[in-house]
């Protein structure tokens, strides 16, 4: 505003800002997604996610001159920030084949208003691990159910896993369905687990071990009965009650080996005890219904015969 000290207030001289800065400023619009009567502005250190991004939106203003039907910025017509980010950086992923899990993308992203009377922000970040997470899913050929899934918590007006997935908190309940189905496999679990829970791969094998054996012991005693068990405990004595069972049934049937040993459980199946019972519990179902697919599959129809 140079001289002009009534244009900021209190009489101010405003933002000292180069040339090039300011024209590039008024570009932004093209850059911009337009959401729920506000807009998204996304910033990352991947050129590439700024190219795509740009690109997209570049793709759809020459759309709109090409119809002769110009409505503005970029729009998925999705209206929550949270949602609408997430399914335009999918839909970059699925579109573009790079190599995005060696990426180490990370992206921040500005949900504003430029109302001057009503100045409005939120920010929201996605960490490297999240993404690679997404370019996972997209790599394993998963992605038709990772929609699936993200669906499924799509009741309120911003979807759950999504939120969690900011937040930093499990999203492992969203991977089962109904009726002792599960979405993805153990190698899609896992790599959650890894790169995103930051679990180590020792542990992770092991409760995966565990869960074999258990599975492998249900099938022998021909009964679901500590399956169900399992599925029902509310709390960790609850839960601790029903491995205890599962290892006299193992001692029951004459197994070699015990169905778990004492530095196994403490160390690696759970290590911090009473805390993070239930998310053990999750992924020895997880697995359980993995392996036990079939056999279960088939004691359904003999129920329904």
């Amino acid at each position: 505003s140079a001289d002009f000290v009534n244009f900021f207030p209190n009489a101010t001289l405003g933002l000292e800002m180069c040339s090039a800065c300011l024209f590039a400023i008024q570009f932004m619009p093209i850059f911009l997604h337009r959401c729920g009567g506000k807009f998204l502005l996304i910033h990352s250190n991947s050129e590439k996610v700024m190219r795509y991004w740009a690109k997209n939106c570049v793709a759809d203003f020459n759309r709109q001159i090409a119809l002769g039907n110009f409505t503005g910025c970029y729009s998925n017509d999705i209206n929550d920030p949270v949602n609408s980010f997430f399914k335009s950086v999918e839909d970059m992923i699925v579109k573009y084949d790079e190599d995005w899990i060696n990426e180490d993308v990370f992206i921040r992203f500005y949900y504003f208003s430029n109302y001057g009377q009503s100045p409005f922000v939120e920010v929201f970040d996605i960490p490297t691990p999240v993404f690679r997470f997404l370019a996972y899913v997209k790599q394993v050929d998963a992605y038709s159910e990772w929609k699936d899934l993200v669906g499924r918590a799509s009741g309120k007006r911003r979807n759950e896993v999504y939120v969690k997935l900011l937040d930093g908190e499990s999203i492992i309940r969203y991977f089962f369905k109904n009726d002792r189905e599960i979405f993805g496999n153990w190698n899609l679990l896992k790599f959650y687990l890894k790169e995103v829970r930051e679990m180590e791969e020792r542990r992770i094998n092991a409760i995966r071990e565990f869960a074999d054996r258990i599975a492998g012991l249900i099938r022998l005693l021909d009964d679901d009965k500590r399956l169900s068990q399992l599925e029902r405990v509310e709390d960790y004595a609850g839960f601790r009650n029903v491995l205890r069972f599962l290892a006299k049934d193992a001692i029951r049937f004459g197994l070699n080996e015990p169905l778990i040993k004492f530095d196994e459980y403490v160390n690696l199946i759970l290590p911090d005890g009473a805390l993070g019972w239930n998310e053990v519990r999750d992924l020895l179902l997880f697995r359980i219904y993995e392996v036990l697919h079939s056999w279960l599959k088939e004691r359904e129809v003999e129920k329904e015969e």
